[in-house]
């Protein structure tokens, strides 16, 4: 009985790693998330810095302080922010992206993402 019992201890702990390891490709290894750069610059007024934004299809981009600074659009893989006044307050630049996968209504998953740089005023 002992051995029986053994047995099918092995063959249920055999069955469950093959289930792991052929599953275990169907696992998505990308976190999500996007990313910008660069990170932080420092302009003095009229000068100008692009940024970039990767890890989705689509971006949407604004500021925290529109009357210090524009960007070149608020869509977009690249924009261009150009200094329009001092501040000793920074200016935060938000990027975003979201996506709908896997159907429409209540089926559907949507995955939001965001990330920021900074511009110092000089």
């Amino acid at each position: 009985m002992k051995r029986l019992s053994t047995a099918m201890f092995m063959l249920t702990l055999c069955a469950a790693a093959t289930t792991a390891i052929i599953f275990a490709g169907c696992e998505s290894t990308d976190a999500g998330g996007i990313d910008v750069s660069p990170t932080y610059v420092e302009l003095r007024v009229g000068q100008s810095a692009t940024f970039h934004a990767t890890g989705a299809q689509y971006f949407t981009w604004s500021l925290s302080k529109p009357q210090i600074g524009s960007l070149s659009s608020s869509r977009g893989e690249y924009v261009v922010y150009t200094a329009h006044s001092g501040s000793s307050d920074p200016q935060v630049i938000t990027v975003e992206s979201a996506s709908s996968t896997g159907g429409s209504g209540s089926n559907a998953v949507v995955s939001a993402y965001s990330a920021t740089a900074t511009v110092k005023h000089l």
